[in-house]
């Protein structure tokens, strides 16, 4: 699943057609995997990756808007004192697995993609940050495709893709007391 994921998102060679409306990045796909990547540079650098401060677009009222989604997720303690918008850090070894998840999903939700795939990006969240999360997606106007194993995320979708092996799977609507996952 997640290497399906990986080359429709064109993350990872593949020797044949993927036919996709949207191009990788802003107004288009987005991939948010367990661990987002994080690296040495400040906190909104990391918000506009994979873009750098010279090619991010600064939209209007964008620190205001970003610090929003920050309280929002519950990360608002990073913008203040030793932390903060342009306090250079290598976020890996300060944030937590679910912090890095939640500043994945600003990240996203700061580049406004119109299809995102997401891989687990929630898995050390607890419920009601990972609701907070896919009501932002749904706010936004971001369709979202989940790799999950937990049940909490299936009322965010609405349609299952099972794979079954062999070459079988299935793609149906979700029902009513749908319980299963996969």
């Amino acid at each position: 699943k997640t290497t399906l994921f990986r080359c429709v998102c064109g993350l990872w060679p593949f020797d044949g057609i993927i036919s996709k409306k949207f191009s990788p990045g802003t107004g288009g796909l987005f991939f948010l995997p367990q661990r987002p990547y994080m690296f040495h540079g400040s906190l909104k650098d990391q918000v506009f990756y994979p873009r750098d401060k010279g090619s991010a677009v600064e939209r209007p009222g964008s620190d205001q808007h970003i610090a929003s989604l920050f309280d929002r997720l519950d990360l608002g303690h990073l913008l203040q004192v030793p932390y903060g918008w342009s306090s250079v850090r290598i976020w890996e070894d300060i944030l937590s697995t679910g912090e890095m998840q939640r500043l994945g999903f600003v990240r996203m939700l700061w580049h406004r993609p119109v299809l995102a795939f997401l891989d687990e990006s929630t898995s050390a969240m607890s419920v009601e940050l990972e609701n907070v999360c896919y009501e932002m997606c749904e706010e936004y106007g971001i369709t979202v495709c989940s790799i999950a194993h937990r049940e909490s995320v299936f009322k965010h979708h609405k349609m299952h893709l099972e794979f079954r092996g062999g070459g079988q799977w299935s793609f149906k609507p979700l029902e009513e007391g749908d319980v299963r996952f996969v």
